[in-house]
């Protein structure tokens, strides 16, 4: 059907680990109320109502960050989205995912967004980065082009002039 690529040549483990990465980076975020506050004192409720909430907000920042540095990779016909797209991405989906828990749930009030968003996705993205999971070299920061065979003039893929290599 289609390829998927990943780092490490395990496209469904890898997805599973990111995950974790990202429920991780949740359950911090959510219960030490960091950005954003809870509505009950602690008890078992208000730990099953948060836990739903960060399961909804990992899940929510992956496949959104995913979405948005495919979408922006096919978009503009990048053979790399470049970290800088990639990590402004997984960003607004970190945020997106707790906008959409909140309205699902509301079990949390969000104060501060930006901050609460930016800790699910620094927390999941900086531990997968130290643990390998996701890779550090051979990336760059900025965008990187493909190149398209339309923007090559055709004589200068065409070789019939020269002897063939033996």
């Amino acid at each position: 059907m289609f390829k998927i690529k990943t780092p490490h040549r395990r496209p469904l483990r890898h997805l599973v680990n990111l995950y974790l990465f990202f429920l991780l980076g949740s359950f911090v975020t959510v219960f030490f109320h960091l950005g954003l506050t809870a509505g009950a004192a602690p008890d078992v409720s208000s730990f099953l109502a948060l836990s739903e909430t960060s399961l909804c907000v990992a899940a929510a920042g992956l496949a959104g960050g995913i979405a948005v540095t495919a979408i922006v990779r096919r978009l503009f016909n990048l053979l790399q989205t470049g970290r800088i797209v990639q990590y402004a991405g997984f960003w607004l989906a970190s945020l997106a995912g707790l906008k959409l828990a909140n309205h699902c749930f509301g079990t949390i009030t969000i104060t501060a967004p930006l901050v609460a968003s930016f800790l699910v996705f620094a927390i999941a993205f900086g531990l997968a980065t130290v643990l390998g999971e996701v890779p550090w070299r051979g990336r760059k920061w900025l965008p990187v082009r493909a190149k398209s065979r339309a923007a090559v003039p055709s004589s200068a893929t065409d070789n019939t002039d020269q002897p063939p290599k033996t």
